[in-house]
């Protein structure tokens, strides 16, 4: 499969506790590996490498998950998750869905997307050390593995933003949580669609939150019926249109296929494997047809509530194909942003940004 770049890797095994264990593989199916190593891309501020690790089914063997150290090729430790930083660990089974029929798993699979400092020099490769507790024997168990090389020959792909306007957020991309974290397990394959996915919504003019009035109404909604633009130059591959939206922050919209969960939603051939994804818009505002050359900036569609969604948004993603669910994201970055301030923090004096996205509480201006 085409981004599935699996590393089998040797584990040291360590362990620690007030009985020294003399069977030196008690865990004889361990194993850590990397499945997914993406494209790294930068935003203003660091360097960010995703990748999915696929583990073993530990907890079989009484293993409870507590750290994830992530270290560089000198061992030296970057960054230290707990369990409870991840949403979600992918194991068998799945939480069912009535729209598909999920592979059974026999492994586990986590997603990290690790920040490094721009002012940093990028880790060479990158290695874990997994500590777990034995439930059983009560002890520490410390696995290492699930070594790997970045990217770093390859670039992200470089695009125009589909929104423009102030105090603009771009949130669910910069994070190793959703969309980054959510995969597909089809057919026996993994994939990740919405992996560099990102929800574009807009604070009120007193930055406060990114509605003023009744939030039960889309109107309320600074952004709503913002112009949609393309990214690129290039084909429309796929038009929906005609489905209803949500009321304001009510997800009162019921889904009867999963294609719905886009709303209404265009997809934009920007080049060779690599289909843009445009969705939430309201229904009766799509300026295009399947078909349809256009050029870098067009207006497509108006933005609205349609879909999954619990706001009005932009939902927007780049993959390798035109099916939703079977497709792999792909890192991009905005050709130019301006960054003026933090959603937590506040406002900072505006600067310029080039090819990089943004953090995720970052808030940005973009007039062209």
């Amino acid at each position: 499969m085409k981004q599935l770049l699996p590393v089998f890797l040797l584990m040291v095994i360590a362990f620690t506790g007030c009985k020294k264990d003399t069977n030196t593989q008690p865990y004889p199916d361990a194993r850590i590996e990397v499945v997914l190593n993406e494209i790294p891309f930068t935003t203003e501020t660091n360097l960010r490498i995703g990748y999915a690790l696929k583990t073993w089914e530990y907890e079989k063997d009484g293993l409870k998950l507590v750290t994830i150290i992530v270290m560089n090729q000198n061992n030296t430790e970057l960054a230290q998750y707990q369990a409870g930083d991840f949403r979600r660990i992918y194991k068998n089974p799945i939480t069912p869905s009535p729209f598909f029929q999920w592979s059974t798993l026999d492994s586990y699979y986590i997603s990290i997307q690790l920040p490094i400092d721009l002012n940093a020099t990028p880790p060479a490769s990158l290695n874990h050390q997994l500590v777990f507790e034995d439930t059983i024997q009560n002890k520490e168990v410390i696995l290492k593995g699930g070594s790997f090389t970045p990217r770093y020959s390859e670039s992200p792909l470089i695009i125009a933003s589909p929104v423009k306007g102030e105090r603009l957020l771009f949130i669910n991309q910069s994070t190793s949580l959703y969309h980054f974290d959510a995969l597909i397990f089809l057919n026996d394959e993994v994939y990740g669609p919405e992996r560099f996915a990102f929800d574009n919504v807009q604070y009120n003019n007193t930055y406060t939150d990114i509605y003023t009035g009744d939030p039960t109404v889309n109107t309320s909604y600074d952004i709503y019926g913002d112009t949609i633009y393309a990214v690129a130059a290039g084909t429309i591959e796929k038009v929906t249109d005609g489905r209803p939206e949500n009321h304001g922050n009510q997800a009162d919209v019921v889904f009867h296929s999963a294609n719905e969960y886009a709303g209404n939603y265009l997809i934009q051939k920007i080049g060779t494997d690599r289909y843009a994804y445009y969705c939430h818009i309201i229904p009766g505002k799509i300026f295009v047809s399947a078909g349809d050359q256009v050029t870098e900036g067009q207006p497509l569609a108006l933005l609205g509530n349609s879909g999954n969604s619990t706001a009005p948004h932009l939902h927007f993603h780049v993959a390798d194909g035109v099916e939703f669910w079977t497709s792999h994201g792909i890192p991009i970055v905005l050709k130019k942003y301006t960054k003026t301030g933090d959603a937590f923090t506040g406002p900072v004096s505006p600067y310029e940004v080039q090819n990089a996205m943004m953090e995720e509480t970052t808030m940005v201006t973009i007039d062209n």
